[in-house]
């Protein structure tokens, strides 16, 4: 791709979020610039290191940055009640050292982010509804099955 050509698609990303600010998966944002997530990773990160957009590495999703829509890159338009970015911070970075493969309990994740086990399951059940968790039950002999959570895999 030549500099001409690729300023092209920064400006047309940029565009795209101008004319809708809204978390976009990776692969969503290439297809409508018709362009492979491969061509279009350098150009994110073109725009991520300016300010313009904030990508997310677990769940490969783009949101717009502190420069287009101040202190809303990590939190979505009407988040739900109970979830702020301060522990949203701390949550993801929690994950972020979780292997991919591994399943986790609500009750394991709050011994290793530090939170109690209710915020934990409050913020990974967020997490579930924004697609970037999976949750999956384990059954034992008796009582309640236990919610297990996995981190989704990238696309």
């Amino acid at each position: 791709m030549n500099k001409l050509c690729a300023m092209r698609k920064v400006i047309e990303c940029l565009e795209i979020f101008l004319l809708e600010p809204k978390v976009m998966a990776l692969s969503e944002l290439a297809q409508l610039m018709n362009v492979t997530n491969t061509e279009l990773l350098p150009i994110v990160k073109v725009l991520e290191s300016k300010g313009y957009v904030a990508f997310d590495e677990i769940d490969l999703c783009l949101r717009p940055g502190h420069k287009h829509n101040p202190g809303a890159f990590l939190l979505q338009q009407g988040t739900q009640k109970g979830v702020n970015e301060t522990t949203l911070m701390k949550v993801r970075n929690t994950i972020r050292e979780i292997p991919p493969e591994r399943d986790f309990s609500s009750s394991e994740f709050a011994s290793l982010s530090g939170i109690s086990r209710v915020t934990a399951r409050r913020y990974l059940e967020f997490l579930v509804l924004n697609g970037i968790l999976r949750k999956g039950n384990q059954h034992g002999e008796v009582g309640r099955p236990i919610n297990k959570y996995r981190v989704v895999a990238a696309k």
